[in-house]
């Protein structure tokens, strides 16, 4: 319809010209089911993924590690709880940024607590859904377990709440959307989130809704 046409038009030209996209409206006009959609959400991932790509090569070279784990260089640290501590890093594998959450405790690879982190990130590392944190490896260093995903450029919904208010109802709803397909992608891998809150929710630059701390 002229409708459909409209809208796809105007996300394609937004995410063409480097862009948030709202997509908000193009659920509501589109429907969350639609292919036109889905197509529209992984080029604006392309594109994201494409425009970052030539930051991270910068970024290496400018910025001296604070210490290395594995081998991945520690580039600064960007959150702290009870059970450790969460860092930007660059995987000069991948050649790209990630996220690294390395639990507070040095144990042995050994210790039961580290070799339920491992198992669990593996099973974690075969989920690729829209809406869950892509993990890509876990390992222990130096006695310290910890896992590497995909870092991300947003906000948790805890940090939009606070900073704008209560949502409407089709923003609400969008959202819930967004996070029963990912729990539902994650149960069928046979795991728990265990802690779905706000502050374990990120809204990505652009609008994507990730579920995440697992």
């Amino acid at each position: 319809s002229v409708k459909v046409r409209f809208v796809t038009h105007r996300i394609a030209e937004a995410i063409a010209d480097e862009q948030p996209v709202d997509w908000t409206p193009a659920e509501r006009a589109l429907g969350t089911d639609a292919t036109e959609l889905e197509s529209l959400r992984v080029l604006d991932d392309v594109a994201r993924a494409f425009r970052s790509s030539g930051t991270h090569a910068a970024i290496r070279r400018d910025a001296e590690p604070l210490f290395r784990w594995g081998g991945l260089d520690v580039l600064e640290r960007v959150g702290e709880g009870l059970s450790g501590e969460v860092f930007r890093a660059f995987d000069p594998t991948l050649q790209r940024e990630v996220a690294l959450k390395l639990r507070a405790r040095r144990d042995p690879v050994s210790d039961p607590a580290n070799r339920q982190l491992l198992t669990e990130a593996r099973q974690l590392a075969r989920i690729r859904h829209h809406n869950v944190l892509a993990v890509y490896g876990a390992d222990v260093d130096d006695g310290r377990a910890g896992i590497w995903s995909e870092l991300i450029d947003g906000s948790t919904l805890a940090s939009v709440l606070e900073r704008s208010g209560p949502m409407g109802p089709g923003e609400a709803l969008a959202i819930a959307v967004d996070l029963c397909r990912a729990l539902g992608v994650v149960h069928a891998a046979g795991l728990v989130h265990g802690d779905v809150k706000a502050e374990n929710v990120m809204r990505e630059r652009g609008g994507r809704i990730v579920l995440m701390d697992f």
